[in-house]
């Protein structure tokens, strides 16, 4: 007889589930918040003609950001550019001006280019990085070079194999709700992308149909499925550890807004890496999705981003808490009653994983204890995995 394997995994509001090392976010300067200079108008002409882009709502950072207008006036420069595939914009028509030194510069120019990449994770054909030229005795830059990482005659074939893998999840979506499409998005794209580092590896070319990628290629690909799926999600960078005694490493995550209220997403770290030797029991890690600022406390920390980051305290679309599978303490019967039912649906071929969590590290510690007995002789796989701590 055939016995189904079934994975049960026990964790703690704070258990950690992945080990990042290596993970790259887009290497751009954070914020000057109020030491940002007065770039004002200089009253000179225009010498190129400004764009006039019709942005979406999901355009958040043109749209609610903290850029003034000399800085949109680059921002629309750069899109504009960019959907035209050029390596060069010509930003003089800006009249950036007034810094004090070149640092201050290069970190105005870094946060504009950051906000047009992290509101269009559709545009995957330039390589991380610019150049700019400036006038020495006034500092007021006049061009921005870009490189792309791919000849420009292959982007529409690219284009085409990143449709072909996206419109089959976003046909599958339509007519879920908003958490739902969270849901079955983080799990598709967990399931789909391996954490490799490599070409396209920090794009949705990369996560999509190579199916390999670091962060920046898991929450952008996050970003670009929900996004056109109907959902405001954010792509935001900052530092990450799953260790607090090793130091933090550039991260890039999500955010995401559900059913009015904001939520914390990281698809690579609810991606389990596999260990040498495992049984190759490639699961999802829930524990990142829908989850408040609180929960990435002491893992996560946002650089100062380009908007008014909205506060992430709900929990009412989060994963264990919209499944039935959140408890505030250990109960024998409640977890055993959780348990039978969902094992019922494993055994109709309805589910075949089972995730609870529970408020304290000692409920899970007894939870665990008191399911590796209950499940002692069972015919089902029962494996703690990395979830629990």
């Amino acid at each position: 007889m055939n016995i189904r394997k079934t994975l049960v995994s026990i964790c703690a509001v704070f258990a950690l589930s992945v080990f990042l090392t290596g993970c790259i976010a887009v290497p751009y300067p954070g914020d000057l918040g109020n030491n940002r200079p007065d770039f004002g108008n200089t009253g000179k002409a225009p010498v190129t003609e400004l764009p006039k882009v019709e942005y979406s709502e999901f355009c958040y950072i043109r749209n609610n950001g903290m850029m003034n207008a000399p800085q949109k006036i680059v921002y629309d420069l750069v899109y504009t550019a960019a959907m035209e595939y050029k390596t060069e914009v010509d930003i003089t028509a800006a009249h950036l001006a007034n810094y004090s030194d070149v640092d201050e510069l290069k970190t105005d120019l870094s946060d504009v280019i950051h906000a047009v990449f992290s509101d269009h994770p559709e545009i995957f054909w330039y390589q991380n990085g610019f150049t700019y030229t400036y006038d020495v005795k006034t500092l007021e830059p006049s061009l921005i070079k870009m490189k792309l990482n791919c000849e420009e005659s292959e982007i529409s074939g690219m284009q085409e194999k990143i449709d072909a893998a996206a419109d089959p999840l976003l046909q599958e979506a339509e007519g879920l709700g908003e958490y739902e499409k969270s849901e079955f998005f983080y799990k598709e794209i967990i399931e789909k992308v391996e954490y490799v580092d490599g070409d396209n590896a920090h794009n949705i070319y990369g996560a999509l149909v190579d199916g390999k990628a670091v962060c920046e290629g898991y929450a952008k690909a996050y970003q670009y499925l929900m996004t056109k799926s109907g959902v405001m999600t954010l792509y935001v960078h900052g530092n990450a550890t799953s260790d607090p005694k090793e130091p933090l490493e550039a991260h890039g995550w999500n955010l995401v807004k559900i059913n009015g209220n904001w939520y914390q997403t990281d698809c690579t770290w609810g991606d389990p890496l596999q260990k040498e030797g495992s049984e190759n029991m490639r699961t999802v890690n829930y524990s990142y999705l829908n989850v408040t600022v609180g929960d990435l406390m002491g893992t996560h920390v946002m650089d100062k981003q380009l908007f008014d980051v909205p506060v992430c305290n709900s929990t009412e679309d989060n994963f264990y808490v919209k499944n039935g599978l959140y408890f505030e303490e250990f109960d024998s019967k409640l977890v055993s009653s959780e348990i039978k039912s969902r094992l019922e649906k494993m055994n109709a071929g309805k589910e075949t994983e089972l995730h609870i969590k529970f408020k304290k590290d000692s409920d899970a510690e007894r939870a665990h204890a008191y399911l590796t007995e209950a499940f002692d002789g069972n015919p089902y796989f029962f494996r703690d995995e990395a979830y629990f701590d």
